[in-house]
């Protein structure tokens, strides 16, 4: 659940009201020379298909306006639902494929970021209409928009009084769910969560919270005490890159949320031990563990993609942690078997792949494929790997299961399924983050045992 960002998203774009107090948009320029951003924004829109992950790799910090392409791609994303209704109260006819990524950009910028003048938003809106698709395309953008403008308190007044799917721009099967699982009020609360910016959460290593925030402010870059966990992490204000944060290359601090800690508290790692983390990438919790087992122990970092698990040595050769080794494996045994070569261990990590319901706010393109089959493809996978890496585990071990998940099916009932299947395991303690409670990301840890024979 770590999160590595190159751009920084700060506002809350909760449906207007007049109560909410206006705040500055990133990264905007109206005036600048070179347009690339909206064009750029455009092209990754229409590359994403709901199904699939936002191809936001396609951002890159050395393009002009980057932040403000960032801003574009991310808050399309999360607001997608509300701005495919705008266009059904705007547009008669479904509007071209390829013309409904400029129509979101143009809508999203009118009805959600703040001061920037309508008529500039029009017209650079106009102009990514015309470079992308002619002249045809651009009148009837120009149109559109237009009358947004003109109906813009009317269908704002509509959107407040939209039932939830709309007004917060979710899944009205995950919407419902929740209304199940959780009550209308927590559901409520979840949604503004979910569509508020994150703040980039830091865990400084070598100093204090205050001295680290210190250390910020001399760079002018504002901080506070996290308010999940105050003591030990640091939430960050402002737009700037990673790099930028004073300690990035001597690996001083990592970019993570609180939610991180539960999973390894619960795993409890102890000087000397060995310890495999199979599903490691990008390598939050591996570092954390790597540090409690110490020099005399040793972590294997282990996950399906050698590509990722780079990112793992890279943070590890940063912090000048030694004591971890990578290797691309399979942790369900089903394309190879190399972690059998490896066992038996003291403890292992499983932070298995889920369907992120707990980090919408940071994933925002995650809702939308959110569905119960893919559900069940999450859990058989969940299943798989429990099954294949619980027999690596030696008598008396420690196994901790962990997902940024707030769905039961891959939460409590997954394991209380296992464990039946496995009487010689059993569960010592679980823990679970729900989001506007806990103000960090959603989590859910159980710790289980093997049998001591």
């Amino acid at each position: 659940m770590s999160f590595v960002v190159s751009f920084v998203e700060l506002r809350d774009s909760s449906p207007p009201s007049k109560k909410t107090e206006k705040k500055k948009t990133i990264g905007m320029n109206m005036n600048s020379k070179h347009k690339p951003a909206r064009d750029t924004a455009v092209d990754i829109l229409r590359e994403w298909k709901t199904e699939s992950i936002l191809p936001a790799e396609r951002l890159s910090r050395d393009m002009p306006d980057h932040r403000l392409a960032g801003e574009l791609v991310y808050g399309v994303a999360r607001w997608r639902g509300t701005l495919d209704w705008m266009i059904d109260q705007l547009v008669p006819r479904p509007p071209a494929a390829a013309l409904r990524p400029v129509l979101w950009i143009g809508l999203y910028q009118l009805f959600m970021m703040d001061n920037t003048a309508p008529y500039a938003i029009v017209n650079e809106t106009v102009e990514t209409a015309r470079r992308k698709g002619g002249e045809k395309a651009a009148r009837f953008i120009n149109a559109v928009l237009r009358n947004a403008l003109r109906k813009k308190q009317q269908i704002t007044d509509q959107w407040q009084a939209a039932p939830p799917a709309i007004r917060y721009s979710h899944p009205e099967e995950l919407v419902k769910r929740w209304q199940q699982q959780f009550g209308p009020d927590k559901t409520q609360l979840l949604l503004e969560w979910n569509n508020r910016r994150p703040q980039v959460a830091v865990l400084p290593h070598q100093e204090s919270v205050a001295a680290f925030i210190s250390r910020l402010a001399a760079e002018d870059i504002q901080a506070a005490p996290h308010p999940a966990r105050p003591t030990q992490w640091v939430l960050l204000e402002g737009a700037f890159a990673l790099t930028e944060i004073p300690g990035f290359e001597e690996g001083l601090f990592s970019i993570q949320d609180p939610a991180t800690l539960g999973a390894v508290e619960l795993l409890d790692p102890q000087p000397g031990d060995k310890v495999l983390d199979a599903c490691a990438a990008p390598g939050g919790k591996t570092l954390l563990t790597a540090e409690k087992v110490g020099a005399h122990g040793s972590v294997l970092a282990a996950d399906i993609s050698a590509k990722r698990l780079k990112r793992v040595q890279e943070n590890a050769q940063r912090r000048n942690i030694t004591n971890i080794r990578t290797l691309a494996a399979d942790a369900t045994g089903r394309k190879d078997r190399l972690l059998e070569a490896e066992a038996p261990f003291d403890r292992i990590l499983l932070d298995v792949p889920c369907m992120n319901t707990g980090v919408l706010r940071r994933k925002p393109d995650a809702r939308w494929r959110f569905t119960k089959d893919r559900l069940k493809v999450c859990t058989t996978l969940q299943h798989a790997i429990l099954d294949y890496t619980a027999a690596l585990l030696k008598n008396g071990g420690t196994l901790v299961y962990s997902t940024c998940s707030l769905e039961p099916e891959e939460n409590e009932q997954l394991i209380s399924a296992w464990l039946k299947k496995n009487p010689e395991f059993s569960l010592n303690a679980a823990q679970h983050s729900f989001p506007p409670e806990t103000a960090s990301d959603g989590a859910f840890a159980a710790r289980i045992t093997r049998q001591q024979f």
